[in-house]
């Protein structure tokens, strides 16, 4: 069993949510739709999440960003 938990976020774009009841102490979620309202035919991604390991330690070292050989920083113009 899960909840549904339903979110829009504007323009257009709705997400829901299902997250496990019954093991309060890991609550995962189990469910992402993503619809997207404002486009043609309204598509939607879907992910299911299951197989879950918590017993995964990664390191810091695992969350560093490595570009790759070659690549170009591209400097970003500040928002009006």
């Amino acid at each position: 069993p899960c909840s549904h938990l339903f979110f829009k976020q504007p323009p257009d774009i709705e997400l829901e949510l299902w997250v496990e009841k019954e093991k309060a102490d890991h609550a995962l979620p189990r469910r992402l739709i993503v619809t997207y309202r404002s486009l043609p035919d309204q598509p939607s991604f879907i992910a299911e999440f299951s197989d879950w390991n918590l017993t995964v330690q990664p390191t810091d070292a695992e969350f560093v960003f490595a570009p790759p050989e070659g690549a170009k920083k591209v400097e970003l113009k500040p928002a009006k």
